[in-house]
C-alpha cells in the first residue's frame, strides 16, 4: 500500500511543493490547514479544513486517516507581512500556532501511533551572526533568537527534542534558509526583490536597497525534496536538519537578473539590515539521506524570473534523479 502522509499547511508555498513531490513518489497525500479557497489548495487529492490549534479536529483527522507520517508546515502569518513581522504584531497568535500547534501535533501523533513527524523550523533560531565569524554553522550551534518568531521556533524545537528523547517519537525539525521560487508571496524580507523579479523584460529601471552581506537561499523544490528524503529514510531520524542551496549577495542577484533581462536597469543601494543571520551548512542531511540541492543560488534566481533550468526536473522521481 502507498504510504499515507498528512501535510499540515498543504495549501502554503512550501506545502504545495511538498505535496507535489510526495505525490510523484506514489504517496497518498491528505492536506490539512485553514485555507478555505479552492484555488489555494493542492491541485488534487483530499483536503481537510482545520487549524493546527484545534487539537480535537487534528486528532479526529489523524484517527480517521491513520497516516504513516505527519508533516507540519504550520506557522502563524498575517496576509502580506511575513512570518517575523506577523509574530511581532500578534504574540499570542504566534505562540498559539508555532508552539501550541506543534504541541498538538506531537501529542496527537503519540496518541495515535504515527510512525514519523517532520516539521518546519527555521535558521532564524540561530540569531545574529557574530561580526568576526565567517564559518557556516551546523545543527549543533547554539540558538539565540532575536525576534518573537525565532523565539517560538526555539521553544518548538525544545518540545520536539523532548518528544524525540523522552517520548520516543521519531520527529525531526527541518530548518530551511531563505526559501525562494516562482509564485512566492514575497511578503516580509523578500519584498525588495519582488520588484526586481517581476519587472517587464524589455525596459525600465528598478531601484532596490539591500545589505552587502552574504546570505543563504534555497529553492522551494529543494526544500520539498529534502523533506521527501527524510520521509523515505529508513531508521530513526536526527532531531534537526539544515536545508540550504548556498550563499549569495544582493549584488550577485542583480547581476543574474540583468544577464537574463538585458533591457532592465537595476540600481542597488546598500542598507544596513536589522539582523545579519549566519551562513549555515547542510552536511547532515546529505550524509544521512544522500540528498543534495539541485538548484544553485543562480538557478534559484533564474527560476524566480521565469527562466527555469531544464535539468531541475523532479518529475522522474527519486532524490537525486
Amino acid at each position: 500500500m502507498a504510504e499515507r502522509v498528512l501535510v499540515i499547511g498543504a495549501s502554503g508555498f512550501i506545502g504545495r511543493a511538498v505535496s507535489t513531490a510526495l505525490r510523484r513518489q506514489g504517496m497518498e497525500i491528505i492536506g490539512f490547514d485553514v485555507a478555505t479557497h479552492l484555488q489555494a489548495r493542492t491541485a488534487d487529492g483530499d483536503h481537510i479544513d482545520g487549524s493546527v490549534t484545534d487539537r480535537a479536529a487534528l486528532s479526529n483527522a489523524v484517527r480517521r486517516l491513520k497516516p504513516d507520517t505527519v508533516i507540519s508546515l504550520a506557522a502563524f502569518s498575517r496576509p502580506s507581512i511575513g512570518l517575523a513581522i506577523s509574530a511581532d504584531v500578534d504574540h499570542d497568535a504566534a505562540f498559539a500556532v508555532n508552539v501550541g500547534g506543534l504541541r498538538n501535533v506531537i501529542e496527537v501523533a503519540v496518541a495515535h501511533g504515527v510512525r514519523r513527524v517532520i516539521w518546519s523550523s527555521s535558521t532564524v533560531v540561530l540569531g545574529a551572526a557574530a561580526p568576526d565569524r565567517t564559518a557556516a554553522l551546523d545543527e549543533t550551534a547554539p540558538t539565540a533568537p532575536v525576534n518573537v518568531y525565532g523565539l517560538t521556533k526555539v521553544l518548538a524545537e525544545q518540545m520536539s527534542s523532548y518528544a524525540h528523547r523522552v517520548m520516543a517519537l521519531d520527529i525531526a525539525a527541518v530548518r530551511p534558509t531563505l526559501v525562494m521560487g516562482p509564485d512566492h508571496p514575497y511578503s516580509g524580507i523578500l519584498d525588495p526583490l519582488k520588484r526586481l523579479f517581476s519587472h517587464p523584460v524589455a525596459s525600465g529601471r528598478v531601484d532596490l536597497s539591500w545589505g552587502a552581506h552574504r546570505f543563504d537561499i534555497v529553492h522551494v523544490d529543494d526544500v520539498a525534496h529534502a523533506i521527501l528524503a527524510l520521509c523515505q529514510r529508513p531508521g530513526r531520524l536526527s532531531q534537526i536538519y539544515h536545508v540550504n542551496g548556498g550563499p549569495t549577495t544582493a549584488s550577485e542577484i542583480v547581476d543574474t537578473v540583468k544577464a537574463l533581462r538585458p533591457g532592465l536597469e537595476a540600481r542597488l543601494s546598500e542598507s544596513a539590515p536589522d539582523t545579519v543571520y549566519p551562513l549555515v551548512s547542510a552536511g547532515r542531511i546529505a550524509a544521512e539521506t544522500g540528498f543534495v540541492p539541485r538548484f544553485t543560488p543562480q538557478d534559484v534566481i533564474a527560476d524566480c524570473v521565469g527562466r527555469p533550468t531544464a535539468r531541475h526536473d523532479y518529475s522522474k522521481g527519486g532524490i537525486n534523479a
